[in-house]
């Protein structure tokens, strides 16, 4: 039988910025040193933001997940949190099943 990865899921900090060069999203974990991505929107930043987990964690152990409860957010932040089943991620890239 073959072994599965498991399914992981980490909440992450949604920065909603509005800058000179236009409006992005940055995120990053407390739970995940290591992880930052930029987006352009929602969509791009939970796509990427999977990807990233999936390169940090290409082997165990995992980091513990922090209770995001805690942490103090900044008005235009929020708590998102990304799940990703490792075994749908082959040498650091997606792979559609």
């Amino acid at each position: 039988m073959m072994r599965r990865r498991p399914v992981v899921a980490y909440p992450v900090i949604f920065k909603y910025v509005d800058g000179e060069a236009g409006s992005f999203i940055s995120v990053r974990s407390p739970n995940l040193p290591g992880l930052v991505v930029a987006a352009s929107d929602a969509r791009c930043a939970l796509r990427d933001t999977e990807a990233g987990i999936a390169r940090l964690l290409a082997c165990p152990p995992y980091p513990a997940v922090e209770n995001p409860n805690a942490w103090r957010l900044a008005p235009n932040e929020e708590v998102v949190l990304v799940s990703v089943d490792l075994d749908q991620w082959r040498h650091g890239s997606w792979v559609e099943l």
